[in-house]
């Protein structure tokens, strides 16, 4: 089984960097995770979205998506995880501004083979305009307690393949 992990976000712009954050620091505990020798895992990062995750995915049993969401339910540092059906759009707006989950859906019915099982965490941001290479103290302090909540889905995906 391949699970792979991508991070998304932009690096420069305070919060919205969390996903990236998330998973640069999950490549940490992969080491201590107790999982099956016949599951690996791979993390990316990814700032452009779209098109540009496909590469990443193509071909893997579960995706984790990781990123920064503004939702007035999440206080700054809070995370969700979400069906990914929530954030399907069954509509393109050009091939230059399409989400993840469109392009995704668009290579799997042209014959890439897209993983059916994924899982969108959600953390909750407070600034994602400002230009900043950290987060805000809240989002930055939840950074460790994310990934290992990351960790715990990884292990959970892991475990049919046991």
């Amino acid at each position: 089984m391949r699970i792979t992990v991508v991070g998304l976000g932009n690096a420069v712009l305070t919060d919205d960097s969390v996903g990236l954050r998330v998973v640069e620091y999950l490549q940490d505990l992969l080491a201590g995770l107790d999982l099956p020798d016949t599951v690996t895992v791979e993390i990316h990062t990814n700032e452009a979205g779209g098109w540009e995750i496909l590469n990443d995915v193509e071909s893997c049993d579960a995706l984790i998506l990781a990123d920064a969401i503004l939702d007035k339910d999440l206080a700054p540092g809070e995370y969700c995880w979400f069906p990914q059906k929530v954030f399907s759009s069954p509509r393109m707006t050009g091939v230059h501004n399409m989400d993840v989950f469109t392009a995704m859906d668009f290579a799997g019915r042209h014959g890439m083979k897209m993983p059916e099982d994924v899982h969108v965490l959600g953390i909750g941001v407070e600034d994602t305009t400002t230009f900043s290479e950290t987060c805000t103290p809240a989002v930055e302090k939840a950074i460790p307690i994310i990934a290992e909540a990351v960790a715990r889905r990884v292990t959970e995906v892991a475990a049919p393949a046991a």
